[in-house]
């Protein structure tokens, strides 16, 4: 069971990397929320918004902005999913730790 929950832990934290999602990028002095499958590239339109292109240069919408809040915000969520993330290697790390501990049978 506890070699599964391991396995589990480890192809998650591998897979979650390869899911393209928005960050927010600085375009001039302002964040825009970037990066993902639908905005590769984009092109700064002069209302404080971007216009979103994907890798074969086809529009695929506009983005503003982001608010100071919106961005602390983010930042909030990035730090409590980062700490999530080490909270459950640090317990697997333990389970790993009393699960080598534990006598093997001795085979005869």
């Amino acid at each position: 069971m506890r070699k599964i929950s391991l396995a589990i832990l480890c192809c998650s934290l591998l897979t979650s990397g390869c899911a393209q999602k928005p960050v927010p990028v600085m375009i001039g002095n302002k964040y825009y929320l970037a990066g993902d499958n639908l905005c590769v590239k984009y092109k700064v339109l002069p209302d404080d918004s971007i216009s979103c292109l994907s890798k074969w240069d086809k529009v695929t919408g506009s983005r503003y902005a982001m608010t100071d809040r919106q961005v602390s915000d983010y930042i909030k969520k990035r730090q409590i999913m980062t700490r999530n993330i080490k909270n459950r290697m640090h317990m697997s790390d333990l389970e790993l730790q009393i699960y080598n501990q534990q006598p093997w049978p001795q085979w005869q």
